[in-house]
Parts: C-alpha cells; sequence; structure tokens
C-alpha cells in the first residue's frame, strides 16, 4: 500500500505505541515479581537465621566448669565455662557427681 492515508499512519504508530507500553508494563510488572520474590525469600533466610540464635542461645551445656577452675579431660585441658559430659572424664558420671559435689563443675 504505497498511498496510506494520514489515519492509516496514524492508526499503526498508535497500535505501535499501545504494543510499547504493553511490553514496558508487562516487563515491570515481572521486576516488580521478581522483587517481590527475593524480598521474601530473605525474610524467610533472616527468619530462620533469628530462630537459629534462638535456638543456640537456649542450650545450655548440662554440666560446665565453674569459673576460676580448669580440668584436664579426655577432650584436653578445659577451662572455667566448657561443657563437660560425664564421657569427657575417665571416672564417668561418678567423677562428674563428684566434681559437681566439690563445686569444680555447676549444673545448668
Amino acid at each position: 500500500m504505497p498511498n496510506q492515508t494520514e489515519a492509516e499512519k496514524a492508526e499503526k504508530a498508535a497500535a505501535k505505541e499501545a504494543e510499547k507500553a504493553a511490553a514496558k508494563e508487562a516487563e515491570e510488572a515481572e521486576k516488580a515479581a521478581a522483587e517481590k520474590a527475593e524480598k521474601e525469600a530473605k525474610a524467610a533466610d533472616e527468619a530462620k537465621a533469628a530462630a537459629k540464635k534462638k535456638t543456640k542461645a537456649e542450650k545450655k551445656p548440662p554440666y560446665s566448669l565453674a569459673m576460676g577452675k580448669s580440668m584436664t579431660t579426655k577432650k584436653g585441658i578445659l577451662a572455667d565455662g566448657a561443657e563437660i559430659k560425664a564421657a569427657d572424664l575417665a571416672g564417668g558420671k561418678a567423677a562428674l557427681d563428684a566434681f559437681v559435689k566439690s563445686g569444680h563443675l555447676v549444673k545448668a
């Protein structure tokens, strides 16, 4: 069609503009969805990290060395505040109870 009227030209130009606008809107919507998904993933990661910190803070060793004390165990030399279990001592549970009674170990 070599002889297009002004109305046809304007109609084609308007159609192209509408197509460009629709493509731009779709791109923006896609970008917004990706940002939303990224924020949700970040929030989930932060929630997991907070829950992990909370459980770590709540877990206290059943027995630990008293302040100012140190002890040689099967794990090596432990300083005050270190967690200790019956398996770490040569005398087992009996030794653990004796150290609690003498004040070398503190029950949590």
